[in-house]
């Protein structure tokens, strides 16, 4: 439970006035403080945990959020960071593992995703890395192993998956092949049928695409 206090302040330019809206969790910390403007958030808005600690930060104009927008963990590691323009994210997105390893980051053109999408394991190895179009995935995509290992290569056609997946193991050793069209599963090759790995290349699935899956 909590319950909100506000204050009055009068902005240096053009005689506007600015009311700070304090929100306070029930120990009496503060929750959140957001300035206001003709009723919507205008300037700083932050949030805090219950022990005080910083939890996010972000910035409005005219009630459109602008500009750097943080968040914490409890400790005070960062968790993310990345920045808004007119409403909609842009630039470089990162965001972190409680560690503090990086975990995720991503870049974004006027609200659209773009570039290229990793990941990684609180370890700091890395675990993903796609190809991104339009916010879809489109292009190469490989997963890894947290030892290093390759386990996971595809092709995706604006998210769906395209032609061969090859899966591995954490050794390295191929186990499995399907071949997709349209995201649908086609003929499967594995290991443990004493399948041969074919080839990692798009013209494989060319007929082996629609086969029945196992055939």
């Amino acid at each position: 439970m909590h319950f909100a206090l506000l204050s009055l302040v009068l902005a240096c330019g053009g005689g506007s006035t600015i009311e700070v809206v304090t929100e306070s969790h029930a120990n009496g910390t503060v929750l959140a403080q957001t300035s206001m403007r003709h009723g919507v958030p205008h300037g700083e808005s932050i949030e805090r945990y219950p022990s005080g600690q910083l939890f996010r930060r972000t910035a409005f104009v005219d009630g459109v959020e602008e500009g750097l927008r943080e968040e914490w963990f409890l400790d005070g590691t960062q968790a993310s960071r990345g920045a808004f323009v007119k409403g909609v994210q842009d630039g470089v997105w990162t965001f972190w593992h409680e560690n503090g390893a990086k975990k995720a980051e991503s870049t974004f053109h006027s609200g659209t995703e773009m570039g290229i999408r990793s990941t990684w394991y609180a370890s700091g190895q890395q675990e993903s890395q796609s190809e991104v179009t339009d916010s879809l995935q489109h292009g190469e995509r490989v997963f890894w192993h947290e030892n290093g290992q390759i386990r996971a290569q595809a092709y995706f056609d604006r998210n769906a998956k395209v032609g061969p997946e090859q899966e591995f193991d954490a050794a390295g050793l191929w186990t499995k092949t399907t071949c997709y069209l349209g995201d649908e599963p086609g003929r499967v090759w594995t290991a443990a049928a004493g399948d041969a790995q074919p080839p990692w290349t798009m013209d494989v699935c060319g007929e082996a695409a629609s086969a029945p899956a196992g055939g």
